[in-house]
């Protein structure tokens, strides 16, 4: 679990950071989403699993092509919700900014991010589980260790239970690291209205 662990964090920060940032460079110009958007959109529809042999000859072995892989993956996902999220700001909301006076950093700083992030949070929190996902189907193809190695050698010898327990590890990382991002946007928008549909049920 700890070698599965390792890389989806590692994956995960990437992708995270540089798809945020790509998404609110995106967001904020038109110029570089008219420049950048086709090729982007082109490469999203690859199945990031088809990647990883791409990643083995830049990398190779260890534990660089499975990193890169998860961060792929995570920089889509951060980079689609960053982007749309900025774009989808009212113009109610720019307005009031523009009558106020705002420089365009102060724009940005105080109108363009605190009324998107919420959004680019939830598309975090998906990208969280489908990290988990994307790492274990790797493991099972090119690892010597991990959760997806465990699944996938324990079925080839016919080892039942430790191939369940496996299954049951990644669902509980899985949640728990879809829950501890969750909770993260939580206490950074603190503004951002709150899911009650956990306590009402």
């Amino acid at each position: 679990m700890w070698a599965t662990l390792k890389r989806v964090l590692g994956g995960y920060a990437i992708g995270t950071v540089t798809g945020y940032a790509l998404g609110l460079l995106m967001g904020s110009l038109s110029l570089v989403r008219a420049a950048l958007e086709p090729s982007l959109d082109a490469l999203y529809v690859v199945p990031k699993l088809a990647l990883l042999p791409v990643f083995l000859n830049m990398f190779g072995l260890g534990e660089g092509p499975q990193i890169a892989l998860v961060a792929a993956t995570v920089f889509f996902f951060v980079w689609i919700s960053t982007m749309a999220a900025v774009l989808a700001v009212p113009v109610g909301h720019r307005d009031a900014g523009q009558v106020f006076g705002a420089s365009p950093w102060q724009m940005f700083r105080h109108v363009l991010l605190p009324a998107s992030l919420p959004a680019v949070l939830v598309g975090a929190r998906i990208a969280a589980g489908v990290a988990v996902l994307v790492i274990v189907a790797s493991e099972q193809i090119a690892a010597a260790d991990g959760l997806g190695h465990l699944i996938f050698d324990s079925r080839a010898l016919f080892r039942n239970d430790v191939m369940f327990v496996g299954i049951v590890c990644v669902a509980v990382l899985g949640v728990v690291f879809s829950e501890a991002v969750r909770i993260a946007g939580r206490l950074l928008t603190p503004w951002a209205p709150r899911d009650r549909g956990r306590s009402q049920s």
